[in-house]
């Protein structure tokens, strides 16, 4: 057996000038200012039963694979450490023989049941702790006030339904199905009483503005319920309507796209195609003015004009600077012949030939002067 104490006042833990003490069974680390424990902060100490860390002012916290190599572990102490306020989840989870376990005088506010192996432990103790009387502590409770349980001296036991029902199958069976049974069972499971200290295991509670502390013991189970809070019910709240807007926003877009493929299945049926004019609302119409109405259209219809044939129609006025004017053109004719005694108001087939007459006459004009400019010499001074 090998026992190891050290007093060093170091701020770190010596990991790796211990790992090398591979057989020791028995170490104290209490009174150092550690800050931390790290992981595998005791490495290779395979055969480690009992270690106490206590009066460690300085400590902080402690990782939760702090105690991964000593799986022998039976007793772990960590009292008056006036700094450590939280336990982290899993932490004994690597120690299988855990039986005893001291916390007291600690700076811990939370505790839950899943911190613990209760069903292997033999003793715990959480005394002088400053917890809140809250929900949280309800499995503590009834350990302490013995709800379900039964006394044992100053302590509270506990028997786990598990490991009852455990031991009373492994007593019926033979030794070899016995030896089946513990293989597969946790390593040494404990089937004793759990001590708790009752007695020094207390609670704070505000009120009145004042902080007060009572016993766990003492209390009832109403008074460790948890509070509701105004930011809670307002959470509360808030959830459900989001969960609600969510609901009808889902079914709203359910709703639009069953919507859609119901009138594109109407536009693809022939028999439920509606055209425009159904869609008009059809007007009352009185029978008289729909008659006078049609009455007169059918007059319209019968009602036409004859038209004058284009060689009706009166020939243009003739205006000409040789014959002049209609009415100067009367006179002369008059005057000319005597024998006719009304004018002639339209134009004769003279009046065309006179026009073509003219248009013969300048381009005649037109060439002549073309070969007088051609005949011409051409004079060039030098």
């Amino acid at each position: 057996m090998f026992i190891f104490e050290i007093d060093l006042e170091n701020p770190v833990v010596p990991t790796l000038q211990l790992s090398k003490l591979c057989n020791l069974t028995y170490l104290s680390l209490s009174g150092n200012y550690f800050e931390s424990l790290p992981a595998v902060a005791f490495l290779n100490l395979f055969q480690l039963q009992q270690l106490h860390l206590d009066r460690l002012d300085r400590l902080q916290r402690i990782d939760a694979r702090a105690f991964v190599d000593n799986a022998a572990l039976r007793i772990l102490t960590l009292d008056d450490n006036p700094s450590f306020a939280s336990l982290p989840l899993r932490l004994f989870h690597s120690n299988p023989n855990l039986a005893e376990i001291s916390m007291r005088r600690n700076a811990l506010i939370r505790l839950d049941a899943v911190h613990f192996p209760l069903d292997r432990l033999h003793r715990l103790e959480l005394g002088g702790n400053p917890l809140v009387c809250n929900c949280s502590l309800l499995w503590l409770w009834r350990l302490t006030t013995g709800y379900g349980l039964h006394e044992a001296g100053d302590f509270r036991l506990i028997v786990p339904a598990a490991a009852a029902a455990a031991a009373l199958i492994t007593a019926a069976q033979p030794e070899e199905q016995q030896e089946q049974a513990e293989s597969l069972l946790p390593p040494r499971s404990h089937h004793g009483p759990l001590y708790v200290d009752r007695d020094e295991i207390g609670c704070d509670r505000v009120e009145d503005g004042r902080r007060t502390r009572h016993l766990l013991r003492a209390m009832t189970e109403s008074d460790i319920d948890c509070p509701t809070h105004l930011v809670t019910v307002i959470s509360a709240v808030l959830s459900i309507l989001l969960v609600l807007a969510t609901g009808a926003s889902v079914l709203y877009v359910l709703r639009l796209s069953k919507r859609r493929k119901q009138l594109l299945a109407d536009e693809d049926d022939p028999r439920r195609r509606s055209g425009v004019t159904e869609l008009i609302v059809p007007q009352k119409v009185d029978k008289l003015e729909l008659e006078r109405y049609l009455a007169q259209q059918q007059s319209l219809v019968h009602e036409y004009r004859t038209l004058r044939a284009p060689w009706e129609l009166p020939l243009p006025v003739k205006e000409d600077l040789k014959y002049g004017s209609v009415a100067a053109t009367g006179r002369d004719l008059s005057g000319a012949n005597s024998g006719h005694s009304t004018t002639d108001h339209y134009e004769t087939l003279d009046y065309y030939q006179h026009q073509h007459q003219q248009q013969q006459q300048q381009q005649q004009q037109q060439q002549q002067q073309k070969r007088t400019t051609l005949s011409r010499p051409h004079i060039v001074f030098v």
